[in-house]
């Protein structure tokens, strides 16, 4: 889809381990315009 992460983005899903959040980011990027709304809508849920 051509979402890009910067560095710090993506150290942080590197670094995840909780495979539930994984699948929420992943849900989450078939519709995210942006990185930023991709973790916002993750710590707001």
């Amino acid at each position: 889809r051509g979402l890009e992460l910067d560095e710090a983005s993506r150290a942080r899903v590197l670094a995840c381990q909780d495979l539930g959040q994984l699948e929420r980011w992943i849900q989450r990027a078939l519709t995210a315009e942006s990185a930023l709304e991709l973790f916002q809508s993750a710590e707001t849920s």
